[in-house]
């Protein structure tokens, strides 16, 4: 599950893509969706518009399940790629990779991967284009089993949504120094790439 946090614009600092999975699915859709009833008057659970206390709430929600999350934070203020007028879905279709090349190369056992993602996120036109790009990802890392690239409204896709939780709470480290929450999922976290790298050290 895909998700990301900021935007692909100049405005701001920090642009994170996010990746959520989890090998008990059924488990995390059932802890998410009594979340939902119990604390959000609203069809979709979403970061941005969480409190602090109700975050904190459901990151202990979501000790009740196994999960990982993988991410890449891009400093837009030092690369130029996003100062060129470069299409928006080259851009995170070139960010992404690195989290789907370094998510293939450890399930090379698996005989099927799955990636699913908000459908707002890409032009409907692209769609199509971006889950060939992936395979091609695939099969250039020789992985040759079948990769699955669906799309879904996220208000109907509970762990699309947990994967937007999870990139606003990275987001937030970044863009906002907001590091508390942060510290609670980061044993879960498998994955951080910084895009440029200079731009962090």
């Amino acid at each position: 599950m895909i998700d990301e946090s900021g935007n692909l614009g100049e405005a701001e600092t920090y642009f994170v893509l996010t990746m959520f999975n989890t090998p008990t699915r059924n488990k995390a859709k059932r802890v998410l969706k009594k979340f939902q009833l119990n604390h959000i008057d609203k069809k979709e659970i979403k970061g941005s518009q969480l409190t602090l206390e109700k975050k904190q709430q459901l990151l202990s929600d979501m000790k009740k399940f196994k999960y990982s999350v993988h991410y890449i934070v891009a400093n837009k203020k030092e690369t130029d790629l996003f100062k060129n007028k470069v299409d928006k879905n080259l851009i995170y279709n070139y960010l992404l990779k690195f989290i789907i090349i370094k998510v293939i190369k450890e399930n090379m056992n698996l005989p099927k991967i799955c990636f699913h993602l908000d459908n707002h996120t890409i032009k409907v036109k692209s769609l199509n284009s971006f889950a060939d790009y992936i395979k091609l990802q695939a099969i250039e890392n020789n992985y040759y089993g079948d990769i699955e690239v669906m799309y879904f409204d996220s208000h109907k896709h509970l762990l699309i949504q947990a994967a937007d939780i999870m990139s606003n709470i990275i987001w937030n480290k970044y863009e906002r120094n907001r590091e508390h929450l942060y510290n609670l999922i980061e044993p879960n976290i498998k994955t951080s790439f910084k895009f440029p790298l200079h731009a962090f050290n």
